[in-house]
This record gives C-alpha cells, structure tokens and sequence, in this order.
C-alpha cells in the first residue's frame, strides 16, 4: 500500500541515526555531571556544602562540625524536536540519500541545542573571571590559578569552553603548538579541543551568550561537577509517513535541562580583541 513504512525502512533510519549520533556528538555533554532518565519537568542536584575537619580531638570530646543545611540546584528540562519532511520521489529524482543527510542534520542540531542549555545555564549562574581582556599564556595560567584557589577537585575535569574565534587565540600560543611543550608536536587534521596546563579547552560553535560583539566573546571555565544536566529522554529517532504531505517525515526529539550547581565552580571569561 502507497504511504506505509516497512520494518526495513524503519531499522534502516534508525541505524543511521544512532551512527550519527556517535559521530555528531554534543561538545560539552561529557563535561558535566550528568542526570539520566529524569521523570517530571524538573530535576534537583544536590550543593555540597564545605567539609572541615578536626585535628587531635581530646578524648571523649564531642564532634562539632559545620552545620550547614544542604540545598538543591534546580534544572528545568525543555522538549527540543528536529525533523524534515523527505519524498521519495525526490530521493528518487535527485539519486540522494536525503535521509541519510537530514539525519546528520537533526542530530547535529539537537546536540547544539543540548550545548546551548548547559551554556544558558552557565551564563545564568557564574562567578567573573575579570574585566575583558586579550586571551594569553599568563591568562590561562591565571585560570588554572583560580581553579586552585576553589580547591577543585583534581579527580575531576577543567574545561574551558570557547568560540572558534577564542580558541583561535589560544592554538597561536607557543605553548600549545610547538612540538617543545607537546608530545604530538603540531596539530594534524581536525581537533577541536586542546589541553593547555591541564584544562581542557573545547572549541564550541558559536551559541547563545557567547557573543557579545565582533571582538568580544564570552567563554567559560569550568569544574566537571559545577553544571548538572538532566535528560528526561535521550536524542531519540522516529519515523512516520504523513498522508497530508505525502512524504515521510524523519525527525529526532530529547528533553533535557542543565544549571549551575556551584557558583564558585563556573567562571565567566571575557575576551576581547578578537
């Protein structure tokens, strides 16, 4: 019958969607704490309070300790959907795979749009770095100083998220391209992340809340534990055929959400003289 969808159609979109998800993934996902499975609209990361500890207690003393109470940091998951109408007679006229390429689009998308959520949510709730400044060595080195002064966890990743115009600045620094501070020497092929005094910066596209002008840009340094991201449901693939278009209608959807979770965690960066 004209219009149905085959068990055959469906496995095939299906398996090239989850080979594009593995090769279009979201830049900053691996880099926070994250919150599977979430069920409901929201989800709350619990906020650490500090720790101290006692030195020689006499014996039989009483324990005393910080009391602090303990808070929650709240994400809000928003429904993000992707999709395209694609017609066979137009894969058939054009001898292109339309799906496959609407496939890595929607997927591409919607990684971008997980990124922006936990970019938002930064932006929402940091501590500055400073007033605006040209990025360089003595500036990176001044964040892995501040890292030490929060006592971040050296267990856990240092990123540095930044605009390609950002990052740009950075590879031109001797110490990150030169073959005398690096084991692989100069870049080869694409890399958009790089390790500079034990952060790892990423090169993120150019989202929300990183622009402020032409020269100036925002990044974003950053605890791995400092930003929760829930996800409700994962970037997920469906198919169906719309009788009204007359075409099938391709199209991936998640639920996700991100927040600051400590605010001495995040660090605001901003750059200019780009």
């Amino acid at each position: 019958m004209a219009g149905d969808i085959n068990d055959a159609f469906i496995i095939q979109y299906e398996s090239e969607f989850s080979h594009a998800l593995q090769q279009t993934e979201s830049m900053l996902r691996s880099t926070v704490w994250q919150n599977l499975g979430v069920v409901g609209s929201q989800v709350r990361f619990p906020v650490m309070a500090t720790v101290s500890s006692t030195k020689n207690r006499a014996r039989h003393n009483i324990l005393s300790g910080d009391g602090d109470a303990h808070s929650n940091a709240t994400a809000t998951l928003s429904n993000y959907e992707a999709f395209r109408f694609i017609d066979s007679l137009d894969e058939f006229k054009t001898n292109i795979s339309l799906r496959q390429g609407y496939t890595e689009s929607i997927v591409a998308e919607l990684n971008r749009n997980m990124d922006n959520e936990i970019i938002t949510a930064m932006n929402t709730t940091y501590t500055s770095e400073g007033s605006a400044a040209a990025m360089s060595k003595a500036r990176m080195a001044g964040l892995r100083e501040i890292a030490g002064e929060q006592n971040w966890s050296s267990t856990q990743g240092w990123h540095f998220a930044v605009t390609p115009a950002i990052f740009s600045d950075i590879l031109q620094l001797t110490e990150v391209s030169s073959g005398d501070y690096s084991e692989k020497g100069n870049f080869e092929g694409i890399r958009r992340s790089v390790n500079v005094y034990g952060i790892h910066v990423m090169e993120v596209p150019e989202l929300d809340n990183f622009i402020v002008s032409a020269s100036n840009h925002y990044g974003y340094f950053y605890a791995e534990k400092s930003v929760g991201l829930g996800i409700g449901r994962d970037i997920t693939p469906k198919i169906n055929y719309s009788p009204a278009h007359n075409a099938d209608i391709v199209l991936g959807e998640m639920s996700t959400g991100a927040v600051t979770i400590q605010q001495t965690g995040v660090y605001r960066v901003s750059v200019n003289g780009l």
